[in-house]
Protein backbone atom coordinates (compact mmCIF):
# COMPACT_ATOMS: atom_id res chain seq x y z
CA UNK A 1 0.00 0.00 0.00
CA UNK A 2 1.48 3.36 -0.77
CA UNK A 3 0.66 6.72 1.40
CA UNK A 4 1.02 9.82 1.06
CA UNK A 5 1.83 12.62 3.76
CA UNK A 6 0.98 16.03 3.25
CA UNK A 7 3.09 18.51 5.86
CA UNK A 8 4.77 22.18 6.05
CA UNK A 9 7.97 23.08 4.10
CA UNK A 10 9.57 24.52 7.72
CA UNK A 11 11.02 22.76 10.76
CA UNK A 12 8.34 22.05 12.80
CA UNK A 13 6.47 19.22 14.86
CA UNK A 14 4.63 18.27 11.55
CA UNK A 15 7.53 16.93 10.54
CA UNK A 16 8.22 14.74 13.91
CA UNK A 17 5.00 13.07 13.16
CA UNK A 18 5.16 12.28 9.91
CA UNK A 19 8.65 10.67 10.11
CA UNK A 20 7.32 8.96 13.47
CA UNK A 21 4.45 7.32 11.19
CA UNK A 22 6.84 6.00 8.69
CA UNK A 23 9.49 4.43 11.75
CA UNK A 24 6.52 2.98 13.21
CA UNK A 25 5.28 1.20 10.11
CA UNK A 26 8.79 -0.87 9.62
CA UNK A 27 8.58 -0.34 5.91
CA UNK A 28 5.66 -2.29 5.24
CA UNK A 29 4.38 0.52 3.20
CA UNK A 30 5.62 2.89 0.68
CA UNK A 31 5.35 5.93 2.25
CA UNK A 32 5.71 9.17 0.42
CA UNK A 33 6.15 12.58 1.97
CA UNK A 34 5.01 15.98 -0.14
CA UNK A 35 6.27 19.19 1.69
CA UNK A 36 4.36 22.33 1.61
CA UNK A 37 4.39 26.00 2.09
CA UNK A 38 6.00 29.48 1.80
CA UNK A 39 9.25 28.35 3.56
CA UNK A 40 11.90 26.68 1.80
CA UNK A 41 12.05 22.94 2.76
CA UNK A 42 14.23 22.10 5.88
CA UNK A 43 17.30 20.92 5.48
CA UNK A 44 16.97 17.95 7.98
CA UNK A 45 13.90 16.60 5.61
CA UNK A 46 15.43 15.62 2.54
CA UNK A 47 18.36 13.39 4.34
CA UNK A 48 15.64 11.98 6.60
CA UNK A 49 13.52 11.39 3.90
CA UNK A 50 16.34 9.37 1.52
CA UNK A 51 17.63 7.60 5.18
CA UNK A 52 14.17 5.87 5.28
CA UNK A 53 13.17 5.23 1.84
CA UNK A 54 10.91 7.94 1.37
CA UNK A 55 10.14 9.87 -2.01
CA UNK A 56 9.61 13.53 -1.61
CA UNK A 57 8.56 16.34 -3.39
CA UNK A 58 8.35 20.25 -2.31
CA UNK A 59 6.19 22.58 -3.01
CA UNK A 60 6.75 26.07 -2.57
CA UNK A 61 4.10 29.25 -2.38
CA UNK A 62 3.70 32.61 -1.93
CA UNK A 63 3.26 33.80 1.76
CA UNK A 64 -0.55 34.65 2.10
CA UNK A 65 -1.11 32.75 -1.15
CA UNK A 66 -1.08 28.91 -0.53
CA UNK A 67 -3.23 27.80 -3.24
CA UNK A 68 -0.69 28.96 -5.61
CA UNK A 69 0.93 25.21 -5.13
CA UNK A 70 -2.34 23.56 -5.16
CA UNK A 71 -2.03 22.77 -8.81
CA UNK A 72 0.82 21.44 -8.58
CA UNK A 73 0.55 18.92 -5.41
CA UNK A 74 -2.87 17.78 -6.99
CA UNK A 75 -0.41 16.95 -10.40
CA UNK A 76 2.13 15.21 -8.39
CA UNK A 77 -0.54 13.15 -6.57
CA UNK A 78 -1.85 12.14 -9.50
CA UNK A 79 1.35 10.87 -10.86
CA UNK A 80 2.29 8.89 -7.74
CA UNK A 81 -0.56 7.72 -6.95
CA UNK A 82 -1.12 6.81 -3.22
CA UNK A 83 -3.66 4.52 -1.61
CA UNK A 84 -4.26 6.67 0.64
CA UNK A 85 -3.31 10.29 1.94
CA UNK A 86 -2.86 11.81 5.17
CA UNK A 87 -2.86 15.22 5.47
CA UNK A 88 -1.02 17.11 8.35
CA UNK A 89 -1.09 20.53 6.53
CA UNK A 90 -4.72 20.99 6.64
CA UNK A 91 -4.59 24.19 4.67
CA UNK A 92 -4.14 21.88 1.43
CA UNK A 93 -7.16 20.29 2.16
CA UNK A 94 -8.97 20.87 -1.78
CA UNK A 95 -6.08 19.57 -3.95
CA UNK A 96 -5.86 16.06 -1.82
CA UNK A 97 -9.62 15.88 -1.65
CA UNK A 98 -9.87 16.52 -5.47
CA UNK A 99 -7.17 13.68 -6.08
CA UNK A 100 -9.05 11.35 -3.52
CA UNK A 101 -12.23 11.92 -5.50
CA UNK A 102 -10.85 11.08 -8.49
CA UNK A 103 -9.19 8.07 -7.58
CA UNK A 104 -11.50 7.07 -4.41
CA UNK A 105 -8.94 7.11 -1.87
CA UNK A 106 -9.62 7.39 1.70
CA UNK A 107 -8.32 11.19 2.80
CA UNK A 108 -7.33 11.49 6.48
CA UNK A 109 -6.96 14.84 7.79
CA UNK A 110 -4.75 15.38 11.31
CA UNK A 111 -5.87 18.55 13.42
CA UNK A 112 -2.31 20.11 14.97
CA UNK A 113 -3.01 23.53 15.01
CA UNK A 114 -4.26 25.24 18.23
CA UNK A 115 -7.80 26.14 18.49
CA UNK A 116 -7.22 28.82 20.62
CA UNK A 117 -4.48 30.33 18.35
CA UNK A 118 -6.20 29.39 15.09
CA UNK A 119 -5.86 32.05 12.28
CA UNK A 120 -8.96 32.85 9.83
CA UNK A 121 -7.55 30.33 6.90
CA UNK A 122 -6.84 27.86 9.62
CA UNK A 123 -10.53 27.89 10.79
CA UNK A 124 -11.95 27.69 7.31
CA UNK A 125 -9.65 24.90 6.76
CA UNK A 126 -10.76 23.19 10.00
CA UNK A 127 -14.59 23.46 8.47
CA UNK A 128 -13.49 22.40 4.89
CA UNK A 129 -11.65 19.08 6.49
CA UNK A 130 -14.79 18.32 8.80
CA UNK A 131 -16.99 18.37 5.58
CA UNK A 132 -14.42 16.97 3.20
CA UNK A 133 -12.33 14.43 4.75
CA UNK A 134 -13.34 10.88 5.38
CA UNK A 135 -11.55 10.95 8.91
CA UNK A 136 -10.47 13.57 10.98
CA UNK A 137 -8.03 12.55 13.57
CA UNK A 138 -7.26 14.81 16.82
CA UNK A 139 -4.62 14.19 18.95
CA UNK A 140 -6.72 14.74 22.66
CA UNK A 141 -10.23 14.77 24.17
CA UNK A 142 -9.95 18.42 25.21
CA UNK A 143 -9.53 19.17 21.52
CA UNK A 144 -12.12 17.39 20.47
CA UNK A 145 -14.72 19.14 22.58
CA UNK A 146 -13.16 22.67 21.08
CA UNK A 147 -13.62 21.40 17.94
CA UNK A 148 -17.65 20.17 18.48
CA UNK A 149 -18.13 23.67 19.80
CA UNK A 150 -16.60 25.23 16.84
CA UNK A 151 -18.18 23.25 14.42
CA UNK A 152 -21.43 23.22 15.85
CA UNK A 153 -24.09 21.48 14.25
CA UNK A 154 -21.73 21.21 10.96
CA UNK A 155 -19.56 18.76 13.58
CA UNK A 156 -19.21 15.34 12.04
CA UNK A 157 -18.64 12.63 15.28
CA UNK A 158 -18.44 9.61 13.44
CA UNK A 159 -15.94 10.81 11.68
CA UNK A 160 -13.44 11.74 14.55
CA UNK A 161 -10.49 9.92 15.60
CA UNK A 162 -8.51 10.56 18.93
CA UNK A 163 -5.16 9.48 18.74
CA UNK A 164 -3.04 10.71 21.39
CA UNK A 165 0.23 11.99 20.93
CA UNK A 166 2.19 13.81 23.38
CA UNK A 167 4.86 13.63 26.55
CA UNK A 168 3.72 11.33 29.24
CA UNK A 169 4.10 14.14 32.29
CA UNK A 170 3.94 11.42 34.63
CA UNK A 171 7.57 10.30 33.53
CA UNK A 172 8.37 13.96 32.96
CA UNK A 173 6.95 15.76 35.88
CA UNK A 174 9.52 18.17 37.94
CA UNK A 175 10.55 16.43 40.99
CA UNK A 176 8.13 17.09 44.03
CA UNK A 177 10.89 17.44 46.65
CA UNK A 178 13.03 20.24 45.32
CA UNK A 179 12.65 23.10 47.30
CA UNK A 180 15.23 25.52 45.71
CA UNK A 181 16.40 26.58 42.33
CA UNK A 182 19.30 24.28 40.74
CA UNK A 183 22.39 26.59 40.02
CA UNK A 184 21.82 26.15 36.21
CA UNK A 185 18.50 25.78 34.50
CA UNK A 186 17.75 25.22 30.64
CA UNK A 187 14.58 25.11 28.58
CA UNK A 188 14.29 24.31 24.67
CA UNK A 189 11.74 24.47 22.42
CA UNK A 190 11.88 23.17 18.64
CA UNK A 191 9.21 24.36 16.37
CA UNK A 192 8.42 26.94 13.97
CA UNK A 193 8.82 30.27 14.34
CA UNK A 194 4.92 31.40 13.80
CA UNK A 195 2.60 33.47 15.76
CA UNK A 196 1.04 30.70 17.11
CA UNK A 197 3.86 29.18 18.42
CA UNK A 198 4.53 32.20 20.58
CA UNK A 199 8.26 31.60 21.23
CA UNK A 200 8.41 35.53 22.15
CA UNK A 201 6.27 34.95 25.61
CA UNK A 202 9.19 32.60 26.26
CA UNK A 203 11.77 35.32 26.02
CA UNK A 204 9.87 37.40 28.42
CA UNK A 205 9.53 34.46 30.89
CA UNK A 206 12.81 34.38 31.33
CA UNK A 207 13.58 37.80 31.94
CA UNK A 208 10.77 37.02 34.87
CA UNK A 209 12.51 34.16 36.19
CA UNK A 210 15.97 35.74 36.19
CA UNK A 211 14.66 38.65 38.40
CA UNK A 212 12.89 36.19 40.68
CA UNK A 213 15.54 34.09 41.04
CA UNK A 214 18.75 35.98 40.33
CA UNK A 215 21.26 33.68 41.79
CA UNK A 216 20.27 31.16 39.40
CA UNK A 217 21.95 30.72 35.94
CA UNK A 218 19.30 30.85 33.19
CA UNK A 219 19.41 29.46 29.47
CA UNK A 220 16.67 29.17 26.92
CA UNK A 221 17.38 27.81 23.53
CA UNK A 222 15.12 28.05 20.39
CA UNK A 223 15.68 26.06 17.48
CA UNK A 224 13.81 26.53 14.26
CA UNK A 225 13.30 28.93 11.42
CA UNK A 226 10.06 30.81 10.16
CA UNK A 227 8.23 34.58 9.55
CA UNK A 228 8.44 35.26 13.09
CA UNK A 229 12.12 34.44 13.75
CA UNK A 230 13.44 38.01 12.98
CA UNK A 231 10.96 39.64 15.32
CA UNK A 232 11.99 37.07 18.62
CA UNK A 233 15.09 38.02 18.04
CA UNK A 234 14.23 41.37 18.20
CA UNK A 235 12.87 40.99 21.37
Amino acid sequence: MRIAQIIYTGFGGLGSVAFSLVDADRRRHDWLIGFIGDQSIDRSYPARCDAAGVAWKEFRSVAGRPYGAWARLARWLDEVRPDAVILHSINSILPCRWYAWQRSVPLIAVEHSSNLVKSRSEKLASRLCMALADRVVLLTPEYERELAEFHGLLYRSRKVRIIANGIDVAAYAPATNRTTVPDEVRLGMAGRFSFSKRQDLLVHMLGVLRAAHPDASWRLSLAGDGQELQRVKAV
